[in-house]
């Protein structure tokens, strides 16, 4: 069963309430699940079904029928033939059919009457079509799904991309995969065979339960085979009822992404070969062609400030596959094992990241093996008495994130690997088996869009190259499809601040060009007719106020200065106009944040949320003057640049103490974001970052920031003049720091600073904690910018031109690291020179800086005091004395 469901009677819902929560008044349906409706794990499968009748009581049951939460509310289970219970039921009860009804009654005791239903499995297509007696000149299939897919032809596996389609607004755009399949053509008979899975279509979606089959509740496929013979005739092999089958009792028992994957290997027989000519299909049925079902807004099953938008709407494009999708980036080995009670073993891949377990187990036919996953385990504190060493599950919520193989009984052992699901995990629990698995038995793929990570960053410190790389895990953990919050719990969304926060440093470690624009689709597609953008995207709803909205502008930016192509302007441009005209409704209004919005989240140290909306204003009105101008529309840039004069001249008025620079608030944010912004007039600049370098002090050179106070705060400290006050920062050990969570073991960037530690454990966010969210890591931007100095000239995007502006300290001896830009890899570092006799001094620390520059591009270098120096492609050595050009 599910969490919840809710009762009809003659098609009258009897038992919906309304409730309150954090987000509002929401509709919820009644609480099944013993656990609770949300936040908790629950049972993603239909179990037994059946009725109470109290003693002395008599019921009579003409229909029993179960559908799916949420229109279209497909049946998953009808009894038409009587209702006939065949489970025991107590001696002295009495049954008897009645004109087609069933009547239970009871005389001394309460009888249970309940009855296990038939359970099918995902959906398998296939389909033996013939060719042309021709030469084949090439061969091609397209490919979508709603739903995830997986495709053979003749016994060839040609999807080489997990989890296809990929994610988009599937009700807006729904993207399509080409494969040549000229080679596994064969002359003659040919077999097609498909898979489906709910992917991001159907199943648990969202952290709402009401949320459960989001666009629908059945998977279809739409594929087309286009033969191009030698003479250039074509013939095309189209998905129909007439010439398709379907089974539905195949190994795949279950699969979505929150619950898991259920494998009966006992079945594999019965579909052996079923994408080869030949296959005998005689027990498949004719396929149903699966229409789409609108979900207006009075019926999406939410209401209050978290308002999910309608679904089905409107005509889906087709769109070809942007990017190159989701492949295994690494394989890992198991490091470890306990074996924690009797038969139950669990093992540590030594690292948090996203992906699938590779196994080699054993047992007997029949046995059933369980899988399950964690981030982490229960320390051994007092408060989890008992629990110390076993998973600790609380933090996934209602995503049960578990795997069911059914052995086959092969007794050279078997080999599982999960198709059509995925999680955020270190550890995974083993049970059901017959004998331990080795180590080298229990593997890992990790899944990512952002496979291939094409940079380097290295320091001197151990500590912060652990920290480097626990960034670049959670990056590759939460780009699957689109950039996600999290890999592991009941959520896995494209929360709009996350992923505006991290952009800068994300396209620094990996080329995400295409990642985003994907993405910012996906936010174009839910804008709403007013302007505002959606908080989530895609799927829509959230409650990040005005903050998540303008990352729209935002990360639209960072492609642009990144990669230099004026395209992602043109694509976005009416949608961030339409934005920017929503903002001035609201700033007419003195409402920016329109009650409620999420200012600098989990920040130790509050700050004013209309300070932070105001400086988001102002900073979307100083992009879109250059991004206006890019595309060459002078008049309408110099109306978004006086806005952002207004803007900031205001701000300078409203939040600032024009003679100290001191805000009411004096935490970190307060000065760090609207320096980053430009919202700091020039006579102030020198007087905040002062502020801020105080503010940094009186914390003991703690982070007292949130997501989106973190990471301006070393780049501003750095541009103000105060670079070893950001060195300071970025290695502290203690608790909230970046380096924090590294001392206590952690291997990915957490969501909060303080998720676990040693005294508190998870300081009772249990529930409301992630170990895999790269916001708070998004500090990485600094070392390529500033450490390492590789600064974007805003006027010559995508590195065409650069400034190099390198800030030395003393806390590494050593930085380097590079990245891939339009024309090329660009690569810097420093070190201590060879005679280096600073004592300390950090004033006479001598360093030789290296920079190379690809071809086709020029740096400008730039230190104060010194004349710019401008160098073309090619390596470049530098010395430096301090700070100053030696």
């Amino acid at each position: 069963m599910v969490s919840g469901g809710s009762t009809y009677i003659d098609d009258v819902k009897v038992d919906g309430t309304i409730e309150k929560s954090f987000f509002g008044e929401v509709e919820s349906p009644r609480t099944i699940n013993p656990l609770g409706a949300n936040d908790v794990n629950t049972y993603p499968r239909l179990n037994e079904i059946g009725f109470f009748v109290p003693k002395g009581q008599e019921v009579e049951i003409s229909l029993v029928e179960i559908r799916n939460l949420r229109k279209p509310f497909a049946v998953v289970y009808s009894d038409r033939e009587g209702c006939r219970f065949d489970a025991a039921i107590s001696s002295d009860s009495n049954s008897k059919e009645i004109a087609g009804s069933m009547v239970y009654s009871t005389r001394e005791s309460d009888a249970l009457v309940t009855k296990n239903p038939s359970h099918t499995s995902i959906p398998m297509l296939r389909r033996e079509f013939k060719t042309l007696d021709k030469k084949i000149k090439k061969a091609r299939l397209y490919a979508t799904a709603r739903g995830i897919y997986e495709c053979r032809i003749n016994g060839n596996e040609i999807t080489d991309t997990w989890f296809n389609p990929g994610n988009t607004q599937y009700d807006r755009h729904l993207m399509y995969q080409t494969f040549d399949i000229t080679d596994y053509m064969m002359d003659g008979n040919n077999a097609i065979g498909v898979i489906l899975a709910s992917g991001w279509w159907s199943d648990a979606q969202t952290f709402v339960l009401g949320n459960f089959n989001y666009y629908g509740d059945r998977e279809s496929f739409l594929g087309r085979i286009e033969i191009t013979y030698e003479d250039d005739s074509l013939q095309n092999i189209v998905t129909d009822t007439a010439n398709w089958k379907y089974f539905d009792e195949g190994p795949w028992t279950y699969a979505g992404f929150f619950h898991g994957e259920h494998f009966d290997a006992t079945r594999l027989d019965i579909v052996e070969g079923f994408s080869q000519v030949g296959y005998d299909d005689t027990s498949w049925k004719k396929p149903s062609e699966i229409a789409v079902t609108q979900i207006r807004r009075s019926e999406t099953m939410s209401s209050g400030p978290v308002a999910w938008p309608e679904v089905n709407v409107s005509e889906t494009s087709f769109i070809g596959q942007r990017g190159d999708g989701i492949k295994i980036a690494y394989e890992l080995t198991a490091k470890s094992v306990t074996e924690i009670s009797k038969g139950i073993y669990i093992y540590d891949m030594g690292v948090n990241v996203a992906g699938v377990p590779k196994l080699h187990i054993k047992g007997k036919k029949g046995n059933v093996a369980t899988l399950r996953y964690a981030e982490l385990l229960y320390p051994d504190l007092e408060e989890f008495k008992g629990k110390a060493g076993t998973l600790m599950v609380e933090n996934l919520r209602d995503a049960d994130c578990t795997d069911f193989y059914t052995f086959r009984g092969d007794e050279n052992g078997e080999d599982y690997t999960p198709r059509f699901t995925f999680r955020g995990y270190r550890y995974i629990e083993i049970s059901g088996v017959s004998k331990k698995p080795e180590l080298s038995d229990v593997k890992m793929l990790v899944l990512s869009s952002a496979y291939n990570m094409n940079s380097s960053l290295e320091t001197s410190d151990e500590l912060t190259n652990k920290f480097i790389q626990n960034v670049r895990r959670s990056q590759q953990s939460n780009f699957i499809g689109i950039p996600t919050d999290c890999p592991q719990r009941n959520e896995r969304m494209g929360w709009d601040g996350d992923t505006s926060i991290f952009a800068r440093t994300a396209t620094f470690n990996a080329d995400t060009r295409m990642f985003y624009e994907n993405w910012l689709m996906d936010l174009r597609d839910l804008q709403e007719d007013n302007g505002k953008y959606p908080d989530i995207a895609p799927i829509g709803g959230g409650f990040g106020g005005y903050t998540y909205e303008s990352s729209g502008l935002h990360v639209t930016w960072e492609l642009y200065q990144q990669y230099g192509d004026i395209q992602v302007i043109k694509d976005n441009y009416e949608a961030m106009t339409k934005f920017m005209d929503y903002s001035a409704e609201l700033w007419k209004g003195k409402d920016l944040a329109r009650g409620f919005t999420l200012g600098d989240w989990l920040a130790p140290e509050e700050t004013d949320i209309a300070l932070i909306c105001h400086a988001f204003y102002g900073y979307n009105a100083y992009i879109m003057s250059k991004m206006t101008a890019a595309i060459g529309d002078e008049k309408k840039a110099g109306e978004y640049k006086a806005l952002y004069e207004e803007l900031k001249a205001e701000f300078a008025d409203t939040y600032f103490d024009s003679e100290t620079g001191k805000t009411r608030n004096n935490t970190q944010c307060s000065y760090a974001l609207p320096l980053s912004f430009k919202m700091v007039t020039e006579d102030l600049i020198d007087k905040v970052g002062e502020r801020l370098r105080d503010k940094t002090k009186d914390t003991g050179y703690l982070v007292k920031t949130g997501f989106f106070g973190t990471a301006p705060l070393n780049p501003t400290l750095t541009m103000t003049g105060h670079k070893e006050d950001a060195y300071r920062l970025m290695t502290q050990t203690l608790c909230p720091s970046w380096l924090y969570p590294v001392t206590q073991g952690a291997t990915s960037i957490w969501e909060r600073w303080d998720s676990f530690t040693l005294e508190n454990g998870f300081g009772g966010h249990n529930s409301m904690n992630s170990f895999n969210h790269y916001s708070l890591g998004a500090v990485l931007e600094w070392f390529y910018m500033y450490v390492l100095g590789i600064q974007r000239d805003e006027d010559v995007p995508g590195y065409r031109h650069f400034y190099v502006r390198p800030y030395p300290g003393a806390a590494y001896s050593f930085v380097k690291g590079h990245f891939e830009s339009p024309y090329g890899v660009i690569r810097a570092g420093w070190e201590l020179a060879d005679n280096d006799k600073a004592d300390g001094d950090e004033n006479l620390h001598h360093y030789r800086y290296t920079i190379e520059i690809p071809a086709g591009a020029t740096a400008t270098v730039q230190l104060k005091g010194k004349d710019d120096i401008t160098l073309g492609s090619g390596r470049h050595e530098l010395y430096y004395l301090g700070g100053r050009l030696s």
